[in-house]
């Protein structure tokens, strides 16, 4: 007699690295489907959302020009929003962004503006203002889990 099968399990590491950079990085997740805290891992089934947050922070006492951002759709999950945090920190100045829905070198658009859900591979968000000592923002974005 056959024994029933059991959805396929996938494990994913995913982890945000910066090298000796005055640009702090860090980086979480929750799922937004079950309603999970962030944290620097997270659980989801086939069909669930999961919500990653990318906070960045200037670490030195002078100002930064031309701040990008950049991340990745993970392995198995199809891409669905990308935000910046309202509002950006003073000085920092307006915000576009490619993802999979305007992947370069399509035109960036506006950090606000929605996009067509589907598809994977890279995100970047643009600031084109001053981002001051110690000022932090966020960026995020959404993804369905195959």
């Amino acid at each position: 007699m056959p024994t029933p099968c059991s959805p396929p399990r996938y494990t994913l590491v995913d982890s945000t690295t910066v090298g000796n950079s005055a640009l702090s990085l860090f980086k979480e997740v929750r799922n937004v489907t079950t309603g999970g805290p962030w944290g620097a891992d997270n659980q989801a089934k086939s069909g669930q959302v999961l919500e990653y947050r990318v906070t960045y922070t200037n670490t030195v006492t002078t100002p930064m020009t031309n701040v990008v951002v950049m991340d990745s759709v993970p392995a198995y999950t199809v891409f669905q929003a990308a935000t910046a945090s309202a509002p950006t920190p003073l000085g920092l100045g307006s915000c576009t962004k490619n993802t999979p829905a305007n992947a370069v070198p399509a035109p960036a658009v506006g950090c606000a503006a929605l996009q067509t859900p589907g598809g994977t591979g890279s995100l970047r968000w643009m600031f084109d203002g001053v981002l001051n000592p110690q000022a932090t923002g966020s960026v995020g974005f959404t993804v369905k889990v195959d």
